[in-house]
């Protein structure tokens, strides 16, 4: 019977305060106002707002230093394996790259820990004030209705003294659990509100440190790195420019040798002072002839025998072809721009860098940067996916740098951010 009877009261207060609505709508029944208290509840209201807000770029802004953390995890993996022990000391590039590396991870967790959580509780404590300023709103219907209630008792044409009694009782009993939690709420709203500026100051505090000691750590690291490469470059260079001056010269003479006409055999080979001096280093020449060297190096010997019947040994040396390391770099280059590019290729497709709103529904893009949904609402991304856009069922959900969309492999639906894909162009729409 009891539950029966609490749903019945129930029902009964809603239908009161759905009537009190109606005539105040109507302008049968006194609105009581509290213009103070509204513009509590509208501080309130852009307060929330705003922590949300920043709540939410938090977040987006920690996922983007989680990708930072993996990329530099690959990167520093690949400077190791560029560092050559014959020309650096690999236990201080190993050092120094554990060391950022430990230095990233640690950055994650303090903007984690230090940052974010305290964010994520501050949002949770408008939930109970808000359910606060429900209950404030209901309790002045109630008050508004018993009110309306009691006059209408008082002024019936045959009052009548039991019904006004029992008017009496529901106006006071309304008007005090009213006056109860507009008190509560009058002190509690201006205090939260004020509450706000030392919450943002200090959690702002906390990042910015954790961005100083990061920053101020790594750059002590990357400095050395930086004094350590300048140096391994100033002894490469010096290096390379004894070698080249020397090997240079002697290239220049063997070649002067290999160029001599061959009905001089029983001569000394002999140059001019104008052959030599038409020697080039791309084109080597002189005034009889000129000849293209093949880029394999190779050796060939000539055999001279002279006057006295000895036999001269004479060693001829191809100059290979300065193009070859140019050759090779550009090769490495178009190596790696095809890594991308194959993924396009795979797919009959190219693709351009747009925002979310260049974007539009029905248009498909494709992730370049791995993304785990930490919201029931977003999707998780792998590198090489197609996600078609979608609209959103509610605009009001919309939120700059992120689209809704499905996932064509897996057929998920939800948001993921625009700044890890490309749109879709296909390359025969031109045509």
């Amino acid at each position: 019977m009891e539950p029966k009877g609490a749903f019945a009261k129930a029902f009964q207060k809603t239908l009161n305060r759905t009537k009190a609505k109606v005539l105040q709508n109507l302008g049968k029944a006194d609105r009581t106002t509290d213009e103070q208290f509204e513009e509590h509840v509208a501080n309130f209201n852009k307060q929330q707002t705003m922590a949300c807000k920043l709540h939410k770029e938090m977040k987006h802004y920690v996922t983007c230093v989680k990708a930072m953390t993996t990329a530099s995890k690959n990167l520093y993996s690949v400077i190791k394996e560029a560092c050559e022990s014959e020309w650096i000391e690999l236990h201080t590039v190993d050092s120094s790259i554990r060391s950022l590396d430990m230095l990233q991870c640690n950055y994650e967790a303090e903007l984690l820990e230090r940052v974010t959580s305290d964010l994520h509780t501050y949002v949770e404590l408008f939930n109970p004030m808000k359910e606060k300023i429900s209950k404030w709103r209901r309790k002045l219907l109630d008050y508004d209705d018993a009110k309306h209630s009691y006059d209408s008792a008082c002024n019936a044409k045959k009052p009548d003294d039991i019904r006004i009694s029992r008017a009496s009782e529901s106006l006071q009993e309304a008007e005090r659990m009213y006056n109860s939690l507009n008190t509560e709420l009058h002190k509690e709203l201006p205090k939260f509100y004020k509450y706000r500026i030392d919450f943002i100051a200090s959690n702002l505090s906390r990042l910015y440190s954790t961005e100083t000691t990061y920053h101020l750590e790594t750059g002590k690291i990357t400095d050395e790195l930086r004094e350590l490469m300048e140096t391994v470059s100033k002894e490469s260079s010096q290096s390379n420019v004894t070698s080249y001056t020397h090997n240079s010269i002697a290239d220049k003479s063997e070649l002067n040798l290999s160029t001599c006409d061959s009905s001089t055999t029983n001569k000394p080979a002999e140059f001019s002072e104008n052959e030599y001096s038409d020697v080039d280093d791309g084109n080597h020449q002189t005034h009889s002839d000129q000849r293209t060297f093949p880029h394999q190096s190779q050796s060939s010997e000539r055999r001279r025998s002279s006057d006295d019947g000895e036999t001269i040994l004479l060693a001829e040396a191809v100059v290979t072809d300065d193009s070859h390391a140019a050759n090779a770099s550009s090769k490495a280059e178009d190596d790696e721009a095809s890594l991308y590019q194959n993924v396009e290729t795979d797919a009959d497709l190219e693709t351009e860098s747009a925002s979310e709103k260049e974007i539009a529904a029905g248009q498909q893009v494709l992730v370049t940067h791995n993304y785990t949904a930490e919201d029931e609402d977003e999707l998780s991304l792998e590198v090489g996916e197609i996600i078609e856009v979608i609209s959103f069922e509610d605009p009001d959900d919309e939120d700059e740098g992120w689209l809704m969309g499905c996932n064509k492999k897996s057929g998920r639906k939800g948001v993921f951010p625009v700044n890890f894909t490309r749109r879709i162009v296909p390359r025969n729409s031109n045509s």
